[in-house]
């Protein structure tokens, strides 16, 4: 049979001079060797900024349009902390044992808010963790018992709670070579 292609216009604007999400990274570490080159501790900071993020944002439907891509003025930074220590626990002329640690630590924090586009949450704010991990608690009553509806169901609220972070509190490894 024949082929039928089908073409259907663009809902959204695209700004002809929208920038690319960008970022910014600074670093900076120490590293210490002592023993013989048989121990080494490397410390080191991390901040990296995120900017120009990227945004559908609403429109006028008399516009034809669904939506317009554009920049947004919010800013979130990335910050955190590695710690590595590595040593050669036995070294012998023919064979050798090498242990290590590392621990790090990261989150992700709002350093700027674009007064239009952010979202109005409690815990959005300047200097708040971006990494909510939200969702939707039970009701409860004044007394905190969890309320059920009529069909003996448990009840969610309306409204999202901040339930803790998604990115961890640490990340530790140890590793060994023989």
């Amino acid at each position: 049979g024949p082929a039928f292609s089908a073409a259907s216009p663009a809902t959204s604007l695209y700004s002809t001079n929208i920038l690319p999400q960008s970022g910014a990274t600074f670093e900076t570490g120490l590293q210490a060797i002592g023993f013989k080159n048989r121990l080494n501790l490397d410390v080191s900071y991390y901040n990296k900024r995120m900017y120009d993020f990227l945004k559908y944002a609403p429109v006028s439907p008399a516009t034809g349009y669904s939506s317009n891509y554009v920049n947004i003025d919010e800013e979130i930074s990335r910050r955190g902390w590695e710690i590595i220590l590595n040593g050669s626990a036995i070294k012998t002329k023919d064979w050798g044992l090498d242990l290590g640690i590392n621990w790090s630590t990261y989150a992700s924090y709002y350093t700027k808010l674009d007064p239009t586009y952010s979202d109005v949450k409690p815990w959005v704010k300047v200097g708040e963790r971006a990494d909510a991990f939200v969702s939707r608690d039970f009701v409860k009553d004044p007394n905190g018992n969890l309320v059920f509806s009529s069909s003996g169901r448990l009840q969610y609220s309306q409204y999202d709670s901040r339930f803790g972070y998604a990115d961890p509190n640490y990340v530790w490894g140890i590793n060994s070579t023989l």
